[in-house]
């Protein structure tokens, strides 16, 4: 009796590790199967370089708007230490943008998912997150540090770009989130993969250059209150 339970056991054994042997390469193959698909490569034109480069450009428009001011030389009659401190914030906020990680991104020319997926990450991290929020909001809402009439004026401004910016790339999100799933590839499947790879890449190059377009307008508000630094105070 003893010998027929021992028998039935190790047959109850043996079928659970085919159980657990067939499950794990049911998901090997489907791994396997699935990393060909999100290797789909886009390939960059000549439009998405001539908007790598005005991004680039305008990033060194934005140095050189800030750069217009210096608190030693400064004669107006703004007050130098507001002036100084969003100097400050501005600098920052492009040391966090343009540097060798973001030029990897813009220079590489073709992209898969894992792309995509690093540009919403350094969009999330370096733009919104190092830039828009910690120094351009920042000014927004501390008013002891930020004597200005006019950036009273412009701060609306500011709020409602802030609040599309850093939300801006959640539909980018989820299709990464989606691409990582398991699943066996249809036809059709995988051509909405390739237009979600399209489609995300084209979505977060506009927000990069809208992020860009935001910070470079309020560079052009700083140099407008700065005006001329050697000019006499009444």
């Amino acid at each position: 009796m003893k010998k027929v339970i021992k028998e039935y056991i190790d047959v109850l054994a043996n079928i659970a590790i085919g159980i657990v042997f067939s499950f794990s390469s049911f998901l090997l193959i489907i791994n396997i199967y699935h990393q060909s698909d999100i290797n789909y490569t886009y390939i960059k034109n000549d439009l998405d370089s001539n908007t790598n480069k005005e991004i680039r450009k305008k990033l060194k428009n934005i140095e050189k708007n800030i750069s217009t001011y210096d608190i030693n030389a400064y004669k107006g009659n703004k007050d130098k230490q507001s002036l100084f401190f969003i100097q400050s914030k501005l600098k920052t906020c492009v040391s966090s943008i343009n540097n060798k990680k973001f030029n990897t991104i813009l220079d590489k020319q073709k992209l898969n998912i894992v792309d995509i997926y690093n540009m919403q990450q350094f969009y999330q991290s370096n733009i919104v997150n190092d830039c828009i929020i910690k120094e351009i909001y920042d000014i927004t809402i501390d008013n002891s540090k930020y004597k200005s009439t006019s950036l009273e004026k412009i701060k609306p401004f500011l709020e409602d770009n802030i609040d599309l910016l850093k939300d801006s790339t959640d539909y980018v999100k989820k299709v990464i989130k989606d691409n990582s799933n398991y699943y066996y590839s249809n036809r059709t499947s995988k051509q909405t993969l390739y237009n979600n790879i399209d489609d995300s890449y084209y979505e977060i190059l506009t927000n990069y250059t809208k992020a860009v377009d935001f910070i470079e307008d309020f560079s052009v508000w700083y140099k407008d209150e700065v005006g001329d630094k050697n000019e006499k105070s009444n």
